[in-house]
């Protein structure tokens, strides 16, 4: 069996068309448990009166405490072999399961990664590409991973569920998928890739990844310093040590791209510029632009709302494509 961890917080508008695109899987061994995290809209009655018509639905409640709180609570009580992550306002294509079961089973690996496409609320789509199919080992995955070749989401992916047998919970607004991810893959040996789209990643204005609360701001930077921390102590893992360098110091400037200067201190300054020299060749012109200036308050922030104007630019036309 399959258990499918489908965390829930607050999405009454698009919580149905997800549920049901799990529940029309043309792999039908599965389980769904939705675990409600304290939602305060009609969440909750949408899953109760689709569980009273389908036995495969297992619902917990409790009070709000994150999306990462609320994946372990679901690998607690999930009775499958196998398991798979879907949030509640994603889509996954009908073939999805069996697609990633099937080369799961035939190849014994440990994890089966897909690929994904973004999808906009006016139906456009923007699909990935994998950098490369077949199986790998848990240290090039790793690579890929540091030097962002890949998403490190913890869906899109089907996982042997003794992966998480020892899984600690690390709770961040971004990048918790990131901490469960690196601890599944430590424990992984064969890891398989396919460029088969299976799952549909909604892109809206309002999801988690688009808030910008202080823990949110600050953790842009902070979850990849556990990251990096947590493969400092990993001796599972075989991954090229220069590529944290590029890790790190992408989250510096990413953090104040998004406003969270603030939230950087003068250790962080430092730590990051260690690390720029062997970095600064790989990162893209705007990072470049960002991090050099980022000694200059005033020039700084100038060059910040720059970029930040083109960015929502580009995602509003993106937002917008099918109606030009």
């Amino acid at each position: 069996m399959i258990s499918i961890i489908f965390p829930v917080y607050n999405v009454s508008k698009y919580i149905e068309a997800s549920l049901l695109s799990c529940l029309e899987q043309t792999y039908r061994d599965l389980e769904i448990i939705a675990i409600n995290d304290g939602s305060t809209d009609e969440s909750l009655n949408i899953l109760q009166d689709y569980a009273s018509r389908d036995h495969r639905i297992k619902i917990i409640t409790q009070r709000n405490q994150g999306v990462a709180k609320a994946r372990m609570v679901g690998l607690e009580n999930s009775l499958g072999d196998f398991v798979c992550f879907v949030d509640s306002d994603d889509i996954i294509p009908k073939e999805s399961i069996s697609l990633l079961y099937e080369k799961i089973r035939v190849n014994d690996v440990d994890i089966v990664i897909g690929n994904y496409c973004e999808c906009f609320e006016n139906d456009y789509k923007r699909t990935y590409e994998l950098p490369r199919n077949g199986v790998i080992g848990n240290g090039e995955y790793v690579d890929l991973i540091l030097s962002e070749k890949v998403q490190w989401g913890v869906w899109g992916k089907l996982y042997k569920r003794e992966l998480f047998d020892n899984a600690k919970l690390v709770s961040f607004k971004l990048g918790e998928d990131a901490a469960l991810l690196m601890q599944a893959i430590a424990n992984a040996s064969k890891i398989e890739f396919t460029n088969q789209c299976v799952y549909h990643y909604l892109q809206r204005i309002d999801s988690a990844v688009h808030l910008k609360s202080a823990n949110y701001l600050s953790d842009i930077y902070r979850f990849r310093v556990w990251v990096a921390d947590f493969l400092s102590t990993c001796n599972e893992v075989c991954y090229k040590k220069e590529l944290v360098d590029i890790f790190l110091v992408r989250g510096y400037v990413k953090c104040i791209f998004f406003g969270g200067r603030r939230y950087l201190s003068s250790q962080d300054y430092t730590d990051v510029q260690k690390r720029y020299l062997f970095a600064e060749k790989q990162l893209y012109s705007w990072e470049r632009i960002i991090y050099v200036t980022s000694s200059f308050s005033f020039v700084n922030r100038l060059v910040v709302l720059i970029f930040q104007a083109i960015r929502k630019l580009k995602f509003l036309y993106l937002r917008n494509k099918n109606d030009l």
